[in-house]
């Protein structure tokens, strides 16, 4: 009976230390999340850039991603527009485990695909 509960306790306490790790990694993770950066800046006319900073992000195509839709939405959200990308370059910052990202945009108005068969 006893090596039972020895047994028991045993498992208890590698069960609660596998969670303790792994609730790190989360936090660890919430701050990676937390120390993201964007601005949005207009430029002129309908051209704006914005910028991010991923202190967290080594893959230079998740925060080029995230901008162009951020672009999209920024666009349909003011103006019921669509964005046009114009220029693009990202940077890796943080001894390169982050990255830095710039994409200008312009807000265009979208044209309705014609309802007639073209052939």
């Amino acid at each position: 009976m006893k090596t039972s509960r020895r047994v028991l306790l045993g498992l208890c306490s590698v069960i609660g230390l596998s969670s303790l790790v792994g609730c790190g990694s989360v936090i660890d993770a919430v701050k990676g999340i937390d120390s993201r950066e964007q601005t949005i800046t207009h430029v002129m006319g309908d051209t704006w850039q914005i910028t991010a900073v991923w202190l967290d992000e080594p893959m230079v195509i998740h925060v080029r991603n995230h901008l162009n839709r951020e672009a999209h939405v920024f666009c349909h959200d003011n103006s019921k527009r669509s964005a046009l990308l114009l220029e693009a370059y990202s940077e890796h910052v943080n001894g390169g485990k982050g990255t830095k990202s710039t994409v200008v945009f312009r807000c265009v108005r979208t044209v309705d695909a014609s309802s007639r068969a073209i052939f």
